[in-house]
């Protein structure tokens, strides 16, 4: 019966669509009204739409109604709520109203009294298929979605007056009401006036289990030992939210930087603690293993849990990323999880949710051989949402990875990331090897975190994250087919090109009404072999049972200065998708079923393009919109690994990697140990579409080592030096006295020291530095302490540290020590900072010195002052003040004591300084043509920008601010506005001064 009337549906959806009806188009079936009714009172069959005297129906227009239809429609009591594609409102109004209004609306269709077998998913009829949410073969545990003018108890409440035969269950994350009932109490509740639709709840979380570092690109983000160049992105601020199997840990490799809640007390298995370690593992254990954000904070939660947690886990915990590397049911499609994912991204504004694709794709869970239609949910359905698919280290589809497309016809997955063959953190501070989207997913996550803090960093402020999810896409290595497809998604996730991206400002925002076109201008340049616009919109949450999901359809095309036109990539299975349908290349055309557009032009020529967004479908009001543009250069080579600053050992196999624009003419490889001056040859005759190849070491030692890859004429090195030199292997630690051992390792050709690593609140910290193979290590205490050793042939050109050992010491004989350090503490007096250390004894030292860096891991040290040892057996203090604070910031601080066969350092202490202004005077302001900035004090060279309101820079000049020297700006081309003027001094990229301007005109 329920077969019938869907097709039934079906045939009159066919029918009435070349007859120019309206259709609504649904998960049940597309319907049409032949008989539009304008006045419900002349028809019984609106009755049973009638609820506290007014009218809950289906209200049809002929056109999209403008804003000021809307209005007058609200002024005249008619209320809109959810959007049915195409052109229908689910709206109301008072049951004495006057219709013959409705006479006077050209615009309108009709009225239609939604029927209950129109409010219920048809999966519903199929118990085999929803096993996760049927009960006895005839009770189902469903959502209920309605019309949002009463709470969920309230409609609890009005439903148990109309069919008390349900059960209320626990509410989960989103708007729904969440119950169990039979079949026939479902068929009544779906008759209520306030109900919209009824689904089988979510499926259950499963497990998805089955080097990405380097191919994902963010190994050039991250700071380096020998390097205090490159961007020190590492996650540092950014709090991740992962969903998985509840506790994660123990594991030194998240040392202080999990927070605890409710969710992480459980016991659990492996799989969240191999995910977390993906996303933000320190290397503390082993620095070949770590995650892509390795100074991030983690949450922890069990399943979808943390989808409950809103808005406090925004708000309080400023979670901003969410990981899944979870599955629920096999091409559900878009259903009310996916609705949440949607809605939570919508409203808070600089949220992602990351997810795993799936991986059913060896299966034919979707009704077709090849993995198709077998994306895994539920949440990850969501169009606002980021859902990610598994290459192996070579970028090839992992055939388990689930492909798409989603039911209504969506592209997912969005991105692909290695997931194959990752090594990361297990419990107990062990490691394992795992494959699958699961791996995939929070590589992704981790790599958000650092683009978020290339954001922050660029424009003081926190971004949209539906302008860092199309920077994502745009930036990606397009794989498979050309442009974006069902397997790959929109290629290999990039970030060096994601960062740059960010860096260069190639990106801005626009509003869009109905049928209304916005134009904007693109310069593009000279020398491009592929260029990239891509529009993105975070797009409105679709209704209940609606089908295709999207809500806001924008059309965007992009003009030459020859007036030829480009469209964006079209990407269509068909409304029966077959195996050839979903592997077949996008084309050039229209998208009308997801919320982003990419328009790829090869070989462009330089000139003014004329970038076109239409408002083609927007019925919710005005949509926000950002517009993303990437250029690949002509025969142009970036060497990616190693960039410089990487610790190698000799012999040993390290992959070099690449970024090149064409895919024609082979490479050639060479490296050289003494800085570039001499060259040998490393391979030849490398295909033209490979970006990495497999190098062996060769034997010996430099400071000084570069990689160069060349094709033909162009080329590209390493951007500095990379290290060779072997690991030391402690080799014993042996207890000497009360908190003092003895540690032992092996030496390394060519090292001029050794530094010796203690694991402090998150990271390993310097603890001693020694010309020797061995070292009495006190402060140790009664805890586990892990320990570490690297060679180092000079500043800045450290060796790799070996693998922490973990030692306790529980001796309780007396130590006769050189030096005996009560205290170190860091304390703030105005804009100085004041250095205070106390001894108990001193003996052989030499002097103290006070370092200082703008970050932990000190890989830019600041000699603060230095005072000479007392070496007295009585206690002595100590007081160094840092009068050098200049600019607002994080600075820390560390004691380095040189004794005169080792120096050994303290632990870390920092100090945050935000309300350092210096003596700026700016004027005038408000401003309408220029800007003058007049400092008193000498601040040195320095940047000079205008950032407008919502964090685009739009104005950066550098300039040597010296005092009574005047610098102007000219903002006469401007709009007028609000603005923040931001100084950022040269020598740490610190800001010296913010202030709020305002242009005028």
């Amino acid at each position: 019966m329920v077969r019938t009337l869907a097709l039934i549906i079906l045939m009159i959806g066919f029918y009435g669509s070349n007859y120019g009806q309206p259709i609504i188009k649904l998960r049940t079936g597309n319907i049409v009204n032949r008989t539009p009714e304008i006045n419900p009172n002349n028809s019984s069959a609106f009755n049973h739409t009638v609820y506290n005297q007014r009218y809950y129906v289906w209200l049809q227009f002929n056109a999209f109604p403008t804003e000021a239809v809307k209005q007058n429609l609200k002024a005249q009591q008619v209320e809109l709520y959810n959007y049915l594609p195409e052109k229908t409102f689910l709206a109301s109004f008072p049951v004495q109203y006057n219709f013959n209004q409705f006479n006077n609306q050209a615009i309108i269709h009709g009225v239609i009294a939604p029927l209950p077998q129109y409010k219920i998913e048809p999966l519903l009829n199929d118990p085999s298929s929803i096993a996760w949410a049927v009960e006895q073969d005839s009770i189902r545990s469903v959502y209920i979605s309605f019309i949002p003018i009463v709470s969920r108890d309230a409609l609890a409440n009005l439903l148990a007056e109309q069919s008390n035969s349900f059960i209320r269950l626990p509410n989960e994350g989103g708007t729904e009401l969440v119950i169990k009932a039979t079949m026939s109490t479902l068929q009544k509740i779906a008759a209520h006036p306030l109900v919209t639709y009824i689904e089988p709840i979510g499926a259950p979380p499963v497990k998805e289990d089955l080097q990405g570092i380097t191919n994902h690109r963010t190994g050039m983000m991250l700071t380096s030992d020998n390097w205090f160049g490159g961007r020190k992105l590492d996650g540092e601020g950014e709090v991740i939210a992962v969903g998985d199997d509840g506790f994660i840990g123990p594991h030194i490799d998240f040392a202080g930087r999990i927070a605890l809640n409710a969710n992480n007390a459980a016991a659990a298995n492996t799989h969240g603690d191999h995910c977390a370690g993906i996303v933000l593992g320190a290397g503390n254990l082993n620095t070949n293993v770590r995650g892509q954000a390795p100074a991030a904070t983690l949450r922890a939660y069990d399943g979808y849990a943390d989808f409950n947690g809103f808005p406090s886990i925004y708000t309080v915990d400023n979670v901003r990323i969410t990981s899944h590397s979870l599955g629920q049911t096999c091409n559900n499609g878009y259903n009310s999880n996916a609705r949440t994912s949607d809605q939570q991204i919508r409203v808070y504004p600089s949220l992602m949710h990351v997810h795993s694709a799936g991986n059913s794709g060896n299966t034919n869970c979707g009704g077709l051989s090849g993995g198709w239609l077998t994306i895994t949910g539920g949440y990850k359905a969501g169009k606002n949402t980021i859902s990610v698919g598994n290459v192996n280290k070579t970028d090839f589809i992992n055939s388990s990875s689930s492909k798409g497309p989603l039911p209504d016809g969506r592209l997912k997955p969005d991105i692909t990331a290695v997931g194959t063959s990752v090594n990361s953190t297990q419990p107990n501070n062990t490691f394992a090897s795992m494959s699958g989207t699961s791996m995939a997913c929070p590589a992704v996550a981790g790599t958000l975190a650092l683009l978020n803090q290339a954001y922050k960093k660029q424009y003081l402020s926190e971004p949209n994250s539906g302008l860092i999810k199309a920077i994502l896409m745009n930036t990606a290595d397009d794989l498979g087919n050309e442009g974006p497809d069902f397997t790959y998604g929109f290629g290999r996730v990039n970030a060096r090109r994601a960062v740059e991206c960010i860096e260069g400002n190639r990106f801005f925002n626009g509003t869009i009404a109905q049928n209304a076109t916005n134009s904007h201008i693109i310069q593009m340049p000279a020398n491009v072999f592929k260029a990239k616009v891509m529009v993105y919109w975070v797009d409105m949450e679709a209704s209940a049972g609606a089908s295709p999901s999207l809500v806001n359809d924008l059309n965007a095309t992009l003009t030459s200065p020859s007036s030829a036109v480009f469209q964006p990539w079209q990407l269509y299975a068909g409304a029966v998708p077959t195996n050839e349908s979903c592997n077949t290349p996008a084309v050039k055309g229209t998208d009308t079923l997801n919320n982003v557009e990419q328009i790829e032009i090869d070989n462009p020529t330089s000139g003014a393009y004329t970038l076109n967004v239409s408002g083609t479908k927007v019925p919710t009001g005005s949509q926000t919109y950002y517009v993303v543009i990437e250029y690949l250069y002509t025969n142009n080579i970036v060497v990616t690994y190693p960039s410089g600053g990487e610790s190698f050992a000799s012999r040993e196999v390290q992959r070099i990697r690449w970024d090149a624009s064409e895919m024609l003419g082979s490479f050639n490889i060479d490296y050289s140990y003494d800085g570039g001056n001499t060259w040998n040859f490393v391979a030849a005759g490398i295909g033209g579409s490979e970006r990495y190849f497999d190098w062996t070491l060769p034997s010996g030692v430099t400071s000084l080592g570069r990689v160069r890859v060349s094709r033909g004429a162009a080329s590209d090195i390493s951007d500095t030096n990379f290290i060779s030199i072997s690991v030391p292997n402690i080799t014993s630690i042996v207890e000497a006295c009360a908190g003092t051992s003895t540690v032992t390792w092996t030496s390394a050709q060519g090292a001029t020291s050794y530094d010796v690593f203690k694991l402090g609140t998150k990271f390993m910290e310097l603890v001693a530095s020694t010309t020797n193979t061995s070292i009495n290590l006190n402060n140790l205490g009664t805890d586990p302490n892990w320990i570490a050793v690297r060679a180092s042939m000079g500043p800045r050109r450290n060796g790799r540290r070996g693998n922490a050992i973990s030692h306790t010491n529980s001796s309780t004989a007396a130590c006769s020590l050189p030096l005996q350090l009560i205290s170190f503490s860091a304390t703030k007096n105005g804009r100085n900072g004041i250095l205070s250390w106390q001894t108990a004894q001193e003996q052989n030292l030499f002097k103290f010195i006070i370092e200082r860096s703008s970050t932990s891991s000190f890989d830019d040290i600041i000699e603060v002052g230095s005072l000479p040892a007392k070496n007295t057996s009585r206690g002595s203090s100590y007081t160094i003040t840092d009068q050098k604070i200049t600019s607002n910031g994080v600075y820390y601080y560390r004691l380095k004591i040189v004794e005169f066969d080792k120096t050994i350092y303290s632990n870390v202490q920092s100090l945050e300084w935000n309300s350092i202004k210096n003596n700026l005077l700016v004027y005038p302001n408000p401003a309408t043509k220029v800007l003058n900035v007049l400092t008193q004090e000498s601040i040195g060279l320095a940047q000079v920008e205008l950032v407008n309101e919502i964090g685009v820079r739009v104005f950066s000049k550098s300039a040597n601010l010296i005092a009574g020297k005047q610098e102007t700006i000219q903002v006469a081309a401007l709009p007028a506005g609000n603005y923040f003027l931001i100084i950022r001094s040269n020598k740490n990229n610190q800001i010296v001064s913010k202030e709020q301007i305002v242009i005028m005109k």
